[in-house]
């Protein structure tokens, strides 16, 4: 290994290279989990909810960015 020839101990080849590696596919997926969850509970207070800001939205008759924004 080429750390190795640096001097690299083992826990300096973890923190500096295994580590950092796979940290952008886990904050891709993190945040796509998130949005994911944040639409999955919109939709579920949509069809489900007979209370909550859903139902508020729905009686206004107004799904605008605003307003969607407004309630979150």
């Amino acid at each position: 290994m080429t750390a190795r020839c640096f001097g690299y101990s083992d826990w300096e080849i973890t923190a500096r290279l295994r580590l950092p590696a796979p940290l952008p596919e886990i904050v891709t997926r993190v945040g796509i989990g998130a949005r994911v969850a944040l639409l999955a509970t919109i939709a579920v207070e949509i069809l489900a909810g007979h209370l909550g800001r859903s139902l508020q939205l729905s009686r206004n008759g107004s799904f605008g960015s605003q307003d969607v924004a407004a309630y979150l």
